[in-house]
C-alpha cells in the first residue's frame, strides 16, 4: 500500500505531486480483525496556491503470521479461534498512521 498525491486537469491529465513510503497493508486492522484498514482517512483541501492531502499509510505496520493464517482460514470457510494481537502478534501490528502532503500546483 502507497499513498500519492495527484494533481490532475479536468481533460484528466494527471500529475504525482507526492509519493508516501510503501507499507504492507496486512499489518493494519480494521475495527473488526478480519479485514485490513486501507482507510477512510483520505481528503483533500485546496486554495489557488496550494493544496493539502491527508491518507491513511501503513509504512511503520508489522505483518502478523497468525493473523494471517487465521484470515485466510475466514477466507476457506473455517471458523478457527480469532488470535489476540497483543499477546498473539509482534509490537507493530496495527500501526496505521495518517499522512499529510502539501502540495503546489
Amino acid at each position: 500500500m502507497q499513498g500519492k498525491v495527484r494533481v490532475g486537469t479536468p481533460t484528466g491529465a494527471f500529475t504525482t505531486k507526492s509519493v508516501g513510503a510503501t507499507g504492507d497493508a496486512r499489518g493494519s486492522s480494521a475495527n473488526a480483525l478480519d479485514g485490513e484498514f486501507i482507510g477512510d482517512y483520505n481528503w483533500v483541501v485546496a486554495t489557488n496556491s496550494f493544496g493539502v492531502a491527508v491518507y491513511n499509510d501503513v509504512r511503520d505496520a508489522t505483518e502478523c503470521p497468525r493473523v494471517d493464517a487465521w484470515r485466510q482460514h475466514l477466507v476457506d470457510g473455517q471458523s478457527p479461534p480469532q488470535p489476540s494481537p497483543p499477546t498473539d502478534c509482534p509490537a507493530g501490528f496495527g500501526n496505521s498512521d495518517i499522512y499529510a502532503a502539501k502540495v503546489t500546483p
